[in-house]
């Protein structure tokens, strides 16, 4: 891209409208000086309650920065903190509840691992790609030696990353938190140097000198626009008309889906393919999706007393019936679009959907909702059918695919038990020094 804009052999081709647009990109705060390039920032909550929600939208194009709160030690027991609206933050169970800071770094440099391409930087930046930069905060905190405390963070943290996870790490920093976002003159030296080195590192990744249409340039800044005045979703065919159409010409409906899936890998929207659903949705406000599909598969403590047990039975058990969904979507005001954010959920593999017996009314299985079991070793096997067992080489699973298994097979085993049955899925997830290991006991049973 920036090639043709800088070819003078452009001028006079080049629409002035597109000319001004370049301009005013390149210009615009979301532009960096001198740089061509505009940032798309991603901040993920470490619960584990998102983890399932995640990998949806982790690119592999994307410079990662993995913070870690240098007052908390490595080995000492992670804490899971959520807040809901309306209440304070809270402590809540997860599905890894005995791990320890450390394997909470370690799971998401697993995650990113699981995004590895093939290509490499020229430079001495890292080997894999996608990189990865540590940030230690709180740094203010620190009790005695700061210095002191910083190296051994480090020196502790190091040795626990096997080589192909060193090979994302490209460089550490240590915040101080009481002057991160100062005036320049005031602000934290660390902050001025991490931002420089993340320039640095977006220039070099493969994908950033790669040539895209212009046109698909000023549809994703309509996008954003919209999405500024708080418009966060549209149907495809309202997208297609009233926005792509403004400043692209379609051939083929293909073209306009080559368009929706590189908006969608660039991070701008979220589209799942429904080729042949009009009324399919477009987001154009991606946090805003993460905050709703969050609110819907997890919901609030309610106030009525009739959806108590349900609310048990979705804590307890991850079963989320169909009540909660409506009400759910009543409070979000989004009951027009309910039937659209479960077939995301579902395209996603974030629930699986079952008619539970006798009532006969729809319920959804929320896997991310599970938390470990302690029992698992009384469970008498003798009478179920020999497991199934998938091992993986690291020491954990990448965030999200657990969810996504119980999902997958759940629909599978439903599918071969014509209906008949509903189907249970057991999950045990032991943890080990040596590797990571997956136990799926499928057998059908009356729900």
């Amino acid at each position: 891209m920036q090639e043709e804009i800088n070819n003078p052999s452009l001028d006079d081709t080049m629409p002035e409208q597109m000319i001004s647009l370049i301009e005013e990109r390149l210009k615009s705060e979301k532009a960096i000086e001198h740089e061509g390039i505009w940032p798309v920032i991603w901040d993920f909550a470490g619960q584990a309650v998102y983890r399932a929600i995640h990998p949806i939208f982790m690119s592999p194009d994307a410079v990662y920065v993995l913070v870690l709160d240098l007052t908390k030690k490595l080995f000492e027991t992670a804490h899971c903190q959520v807040k809901l609206p309306g209440f304070n933050e809270q402590k809540v169970a997860g599905p890894d509840s005995e791990d320890t800071n450390l394997d909470h770094i370690m799971r998401w440099i697993d995650s990113v691992h699981s995004l590895k391409q093939s290509d490499s930087l020229s430079s001495s930046l890292c080997k894999s790609l996608p990189p990865v930069i540590l940030v230690g905060t709180h740094v203010d905190k620190l009790d005695g030696n700061a210095q002191e405390e910083k190296s051994s963070m480090w020196n502790e943290l190091s040795p626990a990353f096997s080589e192909d996870f060193r090979d994302h790490i490209t460089n550490n920093f240590e915040i101080d938190n009481t002057k991160a976002g100062n005036s320049n003159n005031q602000e934290d030296s660390q902050v001025v140097d991490l931002r420089k080195h993340i320039i640095a590192l977006a220039n070099e990744l493969p994908h950033v000198k790669k040539k895209i249409p212009l046109s698909w340039l000023r549809v994703e800044k309509e996008i954003d626009k919209k999405s500024s005045q708080g418009e966060n979703y549209v149907t495809k065919h309202i997208f297609k008309d009233q926005i792509a159409k403004q400043f692209c010409q379609f051939d083929s409906e293909g073209d306009f889906e080559e368009l929706l899936h590189f908006l969608h890998a660039r991070g701008t929207i979220v589209y799942h393919d429904c080729t042949n659903d009009e009324d399919g949705l477009v987001v154009m406000n991606p946090q805003w999706l993460v905050n709703i599909l969050c609110r819907i598969i997890t919901a609030t403590i309610p106030n009525e007393f009739r959806y108590q047990d349900l609310y048990c039975q979705l804590r307890d058990h991850g079963i989320l019936a169909e009540e909660l969904i409506d009400e759910a979507c009543k409070k979000l005001e989004l009951e027009h679009i309910k039937e659209q954010l479960i077939s995301i959920m579902k395209k996603f593999n974030l629930i699986c959907q079952w008619r539970r017996k006798p009532d006969g009314k729809l319920h959804y299985y929320v896997p991310c909702m599970l938390t470990t079991k302690k029992d698992v070793k009384s469970i008498d096997k003798s009478s179920i059918p020999a497991p199934v067992y998938l091992t993986f080489n690291t020491k954990y699973v990448p965030s999200g695919l657990f969810s996504r298994l119980v999902v997958l097979f759940w629909e599978w085993a439903s599918e071969m038990s014509s209906g008949k049955n509903s189907i249970n899925c057991l999950l045990i997830l032991p943890s080990s020094l040596l590797e990571a290991l997956i136990a799926l006991n499928l057998f059908a049973t009356k729900v």
